[in-house]
């Protein structure tokens, strides 16, 4: 029900642009025909009546049938079988684009050369040797990364796959392969570190008794400053952390930005930017949500586990 509210909230957001919706509402296109709760989930977050959203006949076509009369005024006929043989071709036809990346391949070649990206060397395992080694793993969402290094940074298994939906499964199926692998060679191995990151971090790190997790944002800025230690996050505020948070601590009106997924957090934030809301209200607003998710995830009374916060400092616990 969570997801289906989440498309309500994106699809609200998206159509309306900080202007109130009134009822009636009408209701078309496949999903509000074929899933009454996505209709429902409407209806709450507009705040009115389910009979006060509209869903006719056949509402699954109406969105076809508006670009069926769209050209009405100069109709153009074909044959069906002409229309099919048009929709195979592989043709585009744009108005504008923008600038090619490359004015050809020895331009890409040159900035290439000239990049000085970090290889990173892949040695593999060697038969019957003994290695100290670490490994990283990404459950993301949809795919699954595994790497294994030794102490000097070569990788000597990698694995990239789609998890299907079941991330623990498809970890387990990569350092599955790994063994093997080990094995067959007479490889032995001894892990000095295990770290996981991703959308499937505390899963995997529970499941398998990893040691370490990881913020996947934290784990990006770990490789990129493998490659060059110099870099850093982007500033895209115009304003330093200590202005961002002080513009926070005097806002006056914070932005309710939900709780839980980031992607709905995200439209909120874009739907707060078109209502002009100001950037103190939105960041008290992602304060309150830093608060709310964590309160969520760790307990529903905070004080079954926490003696006292510190703020900026530490949180001891029992």
């Amino acid at each position: 029900m969570s997801i289906l509210r989440g498309v309500a909230l994106q699809s609200i957001t998206t159509l309306a642009r900080g202007k109130k919706i009134s009822p009636e509402v009408l209701c078309i296109g496949g999903p509000l025909n074929f899933i009454p709760s996505l209709k429902e989930c409407f209806a709450d977050l507009l705040d009115i009546d389910n009979s006060q959203l509209v869903l006719p006949p056949n509402s699954e076509y109406f969105p076809v049938w508006g670009a069926a009369l769209y050209n009405q005024d100069s109709p153009e006929t074909a044959d069906l079988k002409e229309i099919i043989v048009r929709m195979e071709q592989k043709t585009s036809c744009r108005s504008s684009s923008l600038p090619a990346l490359f004015k050809d391949e020895n331009d890409y070649r040159q900035w290439k050369k000239n990049g000085k990206i970090k290889s990173l060397n892949r040695v593999g395992l060697k038969q019957g040797e003994t290695i100290n080694c670490f490994l990283g793993i990404d459950s993301g969402s949809t795919t699954t990364k595994i790497v294994i290094i030794d102490t000097k940074g070569d990788i000597r298994y990698s694995f990239y796959d789609s998890n299907r939906g079941k991330p623990l499964k498809k970890v387990v199926e990569g350092l599955g392969k790994f063994f093997d692998e080990a094995r067959s060679k007479d490889v032995k191995t001894n892990f000095l570190a295990s770290t996981v990151t991703g959308y499937g971090e505390d899963l995997v790190k529970s499941a398998l008794n990893l040691d370490y997790g990881v913020v996947e944002t934290m784990a990006h800025l770990s490789g990129a400053q493998f490659v060059d230690p110099e870099v850093s996050f982007a500033s895209t505020m115009n304003m330093s952390l200590g202005e961002f948070s002080k513009a926070a601590c005097m806002a006056e009106f914070p932005s309710d930005l939900g709780t839980r997924c980031t992607v709905f957090m995200n439209s909120k934030v874009k739907q707060s930017l078109r209502e002009n809301v100001s950037m103190g209200d939105i960041a008290a607003g992602l304060a309150y949500l830093v608060v709310k998710n964590c309160h969520r995830l760790s307990s529903s009374n905070l004080n079954c586990f926490l003696i006292k916060l510190v703020v900026n400092c530490k949180v001891t616990t029992k």
